[in-house]
């Protein structure tokens, strides 16, 4: 379809019934948006966008060719009254201000997940801290150094993934998140948790793996709802024995880091299943681990290969989790 040097303004949505439509051309016309239905022409492979000064989709989009164009319009369709809006592998370096404008015309007013994984963004734009209605927000594997303080308006957020970014710290603001349950800043900058996540007591799991973590601040036993906890590849060298107050922990995974000791206050976490302490300098165990043996306890995944334990530990250790902890138990 040839529609050049035409004073066409806009496309039909039902362009997107021309199933077997290969090449469009609309250079020098007057449109200045692509219909979402254009989304459907499966078998577009030419689309001649010369001289237009087009709104949507935004240059930082069209910039990457007919199926990211396509993509783009199919992801803003179906974002239409519903409550999923996925930008992912997109490769957005800001915030397109065509979402800007959908959203102060309403068209987000039941969004409850954003997904933006995998582009180019550097911040957290400040445009997301105005979809109030946000539960879930996935937004790892970008460039991210700074999340903005605004963030702190989407207070009904539960999940916040942020993985694989810049990440070094978080602003106070963070705070009002009072119902935020799952944190996810595996693979950042962090040195230790952010202190603020200490101020969310129904916070129910953290993972911090792949960062930078020299110790774990005694204020982690607030935490008293935390379930998981995930803080492998990390430099921890000890663990605080303010861990005996997160008693809901199911999981706690400790591995890759160079733990010189652990302490015995862990043997009061009976609900504890999985407990992972792979590839670290310990020397020994305490005693007190034992009291996690079923039935008393809950432990049936210890794990504690790759350690520096003597005799008769190194051994025992070969016949696993039960077996570890009967002999502890013993100790007592």
């Amino acid at each position: 379809v040839r529609l050049s040097y035409n004073h066409i303004t806009e496309l039909p949505e039902w362009i997107g019934q021309l199933k077997a439509l290969r090449v469009l051309r609309l250079d020098n016309t007057g449109v200045r948006s692509l219909p979402l239905g254009l989304s459907d022409c499966a078998m577009l492979q030419v689309l001649d966008l010369d001289g237009l000064s087009l709104l949507s989709p935004p240059k930082q989009i069209l910039t990457k060719g007919v199926s990211i164009i396509k993509e783009w319009l199919h992801r803003l369709r179906d974002a239409q009254g519903g409550q999923r809006l996925d930008l992912s592998s997109l490769g957005l370096e800001d915030w397109p201000m065509q979402l800007t404008k959908n959203t102060e015309e309403g068209q987000y007013v039941n969004l409850k997940r954003l997904n933006v994984l995998d582009n180019i963004l550097t911040e957290l734009p400040v445009e997301i801290c105005n979809l109030s209605t946000l539960s879930e927000l996935s937004a790892g594997y970008n460039r991210m150094v700074e999340v903005h303080p605004k963030i702190g308006a989407l207070q009904g957020l539960t999940s916040l993934l942020m993985p694989y970014n810049q990440l070094a710290s978080l602003p106070d603001t963070v705070s009002l998140l009072e119902l935020l349950k799952i944190v996810n800043l595996d693979n950042n900058q962090f040195k230790e948790v952010p202190p603020v996540l200490f101020k969310i007591e129904g916070l129910r799991e953290l993972r911090m793996n792949q960062n930078h973590i020299e110790f774990l601040q005694t204020d982690i036993g607030r935490l008293i709802n935390l379930t998981e906890m995930q803080l492998s590849y990390n430099e921890l060298v000890t663990i605080p024995r303010h861990i005996g107050y997160n008693t809901a922990l199911t999981r706690l995974k400790l591995s890759y880091n160079m733990l010189q000791s652990v302490p015995g206050e862990l043997g009061l976490l009976s609900g504890l299943t999985d407990l992972q302490l792979t590839h670290n300098h310990l020397p020994t165990l305490p005693p007190e681990l034992g009291a996690i043996l079923p039935p008393d306890g809950c432990l049936t995944d210890l794990g504690l290969g790759a350690n520096y334990f003597k005799p008769p530990l190194t051994h025992i250790v070969l016949r696993g989790t039960m077996a570890v902890l009967r002999y502890l138990r013993e100790q007592i």
